[in-house]
C-alpha cells in the first residue's frame, strides 16, 4: 500500500499552536511535510507575491518532517512547496486555524486560500479552523475530529476543484453535538475603525467590527447556526463562481 503524502500549512505561521496540533493529528496518516508562511498572513485570501522575490528556507521543525518557510502568503506557500522544492501530496491540509472561518470568512481566509490553491493545482484539500483566536488556544479536542474526515477523504476523494471548510466550536469534546453537513451563511462583516492616537500625535486605525447575517428564519443548514449550536461544520467548497441561474437570465437577453 502506498504511504500517503500530506502537506501541511496554515496563514497563521510556522510558530502557531495550531499548526502543531494539525501535524500531530496527521502523521497517522502518512509522510507528513510542512510549508507555511514565515510570520502571520491572516487575512490575506488569495493573494501571490508579484513585486518582490520569494524566499523560502529549510528549518528544523522536528526530526521527522521536512519543514520550509516562505516569505510569501499562504497561496505562495502552496506553489513554492509544489513547484519548486517539489512535493506532490496525496493531501493538502491547512490550518487549524486560530479562529472561524465561516460565512463570509472563506473571501478573506489565508487559511481556506492556500487550501483552494491546492484544489486548484489538483490536489485533495481540506482546511481546519477552531472557533478560538488564543494564541494559545486549545486543539486537544479538533483531533479526533480531523482524524474522522481525513480518513473519509483519503478513502473518498473529492470532486476536481473543490475542498472541504471545516469549522470547530470552542467546546469541550464530550459537548460537541455531532457533524453537520452545511452551507454557506449570508452575511458581512459590520465594519468599525477604532482610532488611537501614535506618539507623534497621528492618528491610526485597527480595523474591527462583527458578523451580521442576513438568513431565512426557515433555513437552518447554515454554518453559523449550526457551529452556534455545539457542530462542527464541514462546508463543501466549489472553485467555479459562476452564478448559472443569472448566466441562463442574462443569455435570453438580446444584447
Amino acid at each position: 500500500m502506498k504511504i500517503k503524502e500530506i502537506l501541511v500549512t496554515n496563514d497563521d505561521g510556522i510558530q502557531a499552536k495550531g499548526m502543531r496540533a494539525l501535524v500531530d493529528a496527521v502523521s497517522g496518516f502518512g509522510n507528513v511535510s510542512i510549508m507555511a508562511p514565515a510570520f502571520s498572513r491572516s487575512g490575506s485570501s488569495h493573494a501571490i507575491t508579484l513585486d518582490k522575490p520569494l524566499k523560502i528556507t529549510k528549518v528544523h521543525y522536528d526530526p521527522l518532517r521536512e519543514a520550509y518557510i516562505c516569505s510569501g502568503t499562504p497561496v505562495d506557500c502552496i506553489k513554492m512547496a509544489t513547484g519548486v522544492v517539489g512535493f506532490n501530496p496525496d493531501l493538502v491540509v491547512s490550518g487549524i486555524n486560530h479562529g472561524s472561518n465561516s460565512s463570509v470568512s472563506v473571501l478573506y481566509s489565508g487559511t481556506l486560500a492556500a487550501a483552494m490553491e491546492a484544489a486548484i493545482q489538483g490536489y485533495q484539500a481540506i482546511a481546519f479552523s477552531l472557533m478560538d483566536f488564543a494564541p494559545d488556544a486549545d486543539f486537544t479536542h479538533c483531533i479526533p475530529i480531523i482524524h474522522k474526515i481525513v480518513q473519509y477523504v483519503l478513502q473518498n476523494p473529492l470532486p476536481p476543484l473543490s475542498l472541504l471548510n471545516v469549522n470547530i466550536p470552542k467546546l469541550p469534546l464530550q459537548d460537541i453535538k455531532g457533524i453537520k453537513v452545511t452551507r454557506q451563511s449570508r452575511g458581512k462583516f459590520v465594519q468599525e475603525f477604532e482610532k488611537r492616537i501614535d506618539p507623534h500625535g497621528r492618528s491610526y486605525y485597527w480595523l474591527c467590527g462583527h458578523l451580521s447575517l442576513n438568513e431565512d428564519p426557515n433555513l437552518l443548514d447554515y454554518d453559523e447556526y449550526y457551529l452556534r449550536q455545539g457542530y462542527v461544520s464541514i462546508m463543501p467548497v466549489q472553485l467555479d463562481m459562476t452564478h448559472y441561474e443569472l448566466k441562463k437570465q442574462l443569455e435570453n437577453i438580446q444584447w
